[in-house]
């Protein structure tokens, strides 16, 4: 008898991390249709319609087996917003930035920048944020790489 209700609890646990994993926000349409591949190679037929699908028709498909790769493709989307926000944010800060320019001498046609003590500090900051990305094993996905490396650049 006891055996019975840790098998069900068992269960239960899986299905409760397989629906954490696909209520990921973070979830886009390649992610989805990572899923619906593997539920494509099983069953061998047309991949299901993510959109009008139920939790309770990928179990019926066999998501339960692949559990693994499902909280897998959930972290990977989890991920990348990551990496995709610390870029916007990495953007927005050089977007608005203001630098303070005086004439050179006497030149109407010349300027020199100055106070730049915080500019360099926080070009620094945000190159080691790069850098990190770069090396952050999400940052594989081709329009994610690519930013990445434009701002490494």
């Amino acid at each position: 008898m006891l055996e019975a209700y840790k098998i069900q609890v068992d269960d239960i646990r899986t299905i409760q991390d397989l629906y954490i994993a696909l209520a990921n926000k973070k979830m886009l349409p390649r992610h989805w249709a990572k899923i619906a591949k593997l539920l494509n190679n099983d069953a061998g037929g047309a991949p299901p319609n993510m959109r009008s699908t139920t939790f309770q028709q990928l179990l019926d498909e066999g998501l339960a087996e692949h559990k693994d790769k499902v909280e897998e493709i959930s972290g990977q989307a989890s991920g990348e917003a990551n990496i995709t926000s610390n870029i916007e944010e990495i953007k927005k800060v050089w977007e608005e930035l203001c630098f303070t320019v005086m004439s050179y001498r006497d030149s109407k046609d010349r300027f020199l920048v100055t106070e730049i003590d915080d500019v360099i500090t926080q070009l620094e900051d945000h190159q080691m944020s790069v850098q990190t990305m770069m090396g952050n094993r999400y940052v594989n996905e081709p329009s994610i790489k690519t930013q990445v490396e434009h701002w490494e650049k």
